[in-house]
């Protein structure tokens, strides 16, 4: 009984074996063969959709981009680069020697320096010349004397002629008085000659007295213009003085901003005349700047006065300045062979400042070719 269990406990697990070896191959190859009929019809439904895309972008209108035609040339630029310098700039020295005795104020009421803001005619500096000064009063007092003289001659000549009307009033009644007395003693006989010549020769005293106050006439009168040349002597003299006086006090030719401040004061200012080599002050104009750019020879037939420009500065990025060619050289360098221009450029702000680098972009003539 023992062996026949066991038997049939192997038959039995041998034929389970055989029945796992045929059923599983045949439920996998199932299986596969549904997913692979699943994955083909998807495949198909994604390229219909891709033949319908295609198909409607086919069929839709292409864009069509237009332009206006305009007549002439295209427009050509050159972009060059360019350094930003003042519209005008002055270094101011000292025109006589002395102590700088003060700087002037600016719009905050402090002491002129480097970046002060100042107004044209705003005084600067004054340089203290005491010694002129009292060349100037000394002058000034020699003017007084000379125009004081000027006054005397002016009476005297009005008394020389008063004396002269008198004298030629005096010679009158005596020639009269002589022609009478003479007629009565030559005609009449009733006068003795002896008083017809003591009354001719008070005549001739009396037209004496009147060449005299003439000549005292001439002579005032040229007294009188030597003394207005003395007083213009003494007048230019005091100009002079003046005017050195006036150097002493150096004042702004422009609105701007000082650059440069080389002297305290206190300090010992040299004129310039006289061996001083370095500025009291450096004023800029800087309400317009210019931009300067060099052109190449091939480009310089192409660039007109006034053509557009626009400049871009480094150190400003995304900002563009617009402006005009102001000023064209006319001439080139003889080594590089470049033609100086010059841009005008608002800087009511002051943003551009001298020393500046960038570049223009100029509009070139379009009519020409190089």
């Amino acid at each position: 009984m023992r062996s026949r269990s066991v038997v049939i406990a192997v038959l039995l697990t041998g034929a389970v074996a055989w029945g796992g070896y045929v059923f599983w191959p045949r439920a996998t190859s199932e299986h596969a063969g549904k997913a692979s009929q699943h994955a083909g019809h998807g495949t198909a439904t994604q390229e219909k959709e891709r033949v319908a895309a295609h198909r409607a972008q086919s069929e839709r209108p292409p864009k069509v981009e237009v332009v206006k035609p305009k007549v002439g040339a295209s427009q050509r630029t050159i972009k060059q680069p360019g350094s930003v310098i003042p519209d005008k700039s002055a270094e101011l020295y000292a025109k006589v020697s002395g102590y700088l005795k003060e700087l002037g104020l600016d719009q905050d009421d402090k002491p002129i320096d480097i970046g002060s803001r100042v107004k044209e005619g705003q005084v600067l500096a004054v340089i203290d010349m005491p010694e002129l000064k009292k060349q100037v009063q000394r002058n000034e007092a020699s003017v007084k004397r000379a125009k004081a003289v000027v006054d005397q001659m002016t009476a005297r000549i009005t008394t020389a002629k008063a004396e002269f009307k008198a004298a030629t009033a005096m010679l009158s009644f005596r020639t009269k008085v002589f022609k009478r007395l003479d007629q009565l003693a030559r005609v009449e006989k009733a006068m003795d000659f002896r008083v017809v010549d003591e009354r001719e020769e008070q005549m001739h005293a009396a037209e004496e007295a009147k060449n005299a106050a003439e000549a005292r006439i001439l002579q005032a009168e040229a007294d009188l213009e030597e003394a207005k040349a003395e007083v213009e002597l003494a007048q230019a003299t005091l100009e002079r003085a003046q005017v050195d006086l006036d150097y002493a006090t150096i004042v702004s030719p422009y609105d701007g901003v000082i650059t440069a401040r080389n002297y305290w004061p206190g300090d010992f200012i040299r004129a310039h005349d006289a061996g001083g080599s370095l500025a009291l002050l450096e004023v800029h104009k800087t309400d317009v700047v210019r931009v300067v750019v060099l052109i190449p020879d091939s480009d310089v037939p192409l660039v007109n006065p006034s053509a557009k420009a626009t400049v871009t500065i480094d150190n400003l990025p995304g900002r563009e300045f617009h402006g005009r060619v102001s000023r064209i050289a006319d001439a080139q360098d003889p080594t590089t062979r470049n033609m100086r221009i010059e841009i005008d450029l608002e800087n009511k702000n002051g943003d551009l400042r001298a020393g500046m680098y960038g570049s223009a972009t100029i509009d070139l003539d379009a009519g020409k070719s190089p």
